[in-house]
């Protein structure tokens, strides 16, 4: 029985990554603060992922990874400012 589209591999990977490294800031954020080595670790973990990907995905998924912890900080000063 076919419940919609099934998923490929890669769009579960990719989900996924997403989806940890969305947990892993929410919860450097619910700490207070993100140290770079827990963001570079982040950042690593993601890489990992993107190369579990058929290489026509890897590069673009790789981009991804390419925010450094400075530009990282910046951005999310700038979503905490109220608006």
């Amino acid at each position: 029985m076919n419940h919609g589209t099934p998923m490929t591999t890669s769009r579960r990977i990719s989900a996924a990554a997403l989806y940890a490294a969305a947990l892993t800031a929410a919860a450097a954020v619910a700490a207070g603060c993100a140290s770079p080595q827990l963001y570079a670790a982040g950042q690593q973990w993601q890489r990992n992922e993107c190369r579990k990907l058929p290489p026509a995905e890897q590069d673009r998924c790789l981009k991804s990874t390419a925010m450094s912890f400075e530009e990282y900080q910046r951005e999310a000063a700038a979503a905490r400012v109220p608006r």
